[in-house]
Order: C-alpha cells, then structure tokens, then sequence
C-alpha cells in the first residue's frame, strides 16, 4: 500500500491515534516507517477519541491527571522531531 501510495504521488501520511496506548504505537510506528520509506514523510496525532475516554478511564488505575502526563510526554517526544503533528 505505501509502496502505491508513493508511485501516485502521496508525500506525506498520517496516523491517527485515539488512546495513549495507541498514540504511543503511532509515534514509533511513524518513525520506522519514515526509516522504511523516506520517500514519504510520517507523522501522527496523539490524543483520546471521545469515543474511547470510557474506555481508557475505566482502566483499573486509570486517572485524568495520568493520563494527561502520559499524553503531554508522548507529545512532547514525538514534537521534538516532528513527529506529532496534532494533539486531541
């Protein structure tokens, strides 16, 4: 599919993250990927989809302070390098 997405043209991909679970994966996925295939640059979002906040706070130990720690030092990771585009 990226290999595709390359040959038509796509410079730059996005991946969505809706939990912190996920944003983690994205920052890492994003950077080994732009490792894999520099012809595209990847980036992606941090952050809890609404559709999800049940979810992630129903976690055994789960706490709003937590995960907002969690969140702003995946953020914060993944800016240093431009990684992390967008916050939500």
């Amino acid at each position: 599919v990226i290999d595709r997405a390359a040959a038509v043209g796509v410079t730059k991909i996005i991946l969505t993250a809706g939990t912190v679970k996920e944003s983690r994966n994205a920052v890492k996925m994003a950077r080994k990927w732009n490792e894999l295939y520099p012809q595209i640059h990847f980036c992606c979002t941090v952050g809890v989809h609404p559709t999800r906040c049940q979810k992630v706070f129903d976690a055994p130990g789960a706490s709003a302070d937590k995960l907002l720690d969690d969140l702003l030092a995946i953020a914060r990771d993944g800016m240093s390098d431009k990684t992390v585009v967008a916050i939500g």
